[in-house]
């Protein structure tokens, strides 16, 4: 539906509500505050380089705060969900 009506805002903000929620179940941490233990530790746990985990909740933090957001936006929070799935252990 959100595809069809092209609300990007709306896509990303559940996919990183979805994403988030996955993190706390499978690492047991906070997600409320992406600062240098949660780095540390989700690098630790999932295995996944920390350059990889800094850009994603980089970017998660800087697309939670927007009110509007594009395709590309979208796309890249995609392909980097992609690739810490694909890298991590867990």
């Amino acid at each position: 539906l959100y595809y069809h009506q092209h609300n990007t805002t709306d896509i990303l903000q559940k996919k990183i509500t979805f994403f988030l929620e996955s993190i706390r179940t499978r690492f047991h941490v906070r997600t409320n505050l992406f600062d240098e233990h949660f780095i540390q530790r989700v690098t630790s746990i999932s295995g996944v380089s920390e350059i990889q985990v800094r850009e994603l909740f980089t970017e998660i933090g800087r697309l939670q705060h927007y009110i509007t957001t594009h395709d590309n936006d979208l796309k890249k929070l995609e392909q980097l969900m992609w690739e810490f799935n694909q890298n991590s252990k867990r």
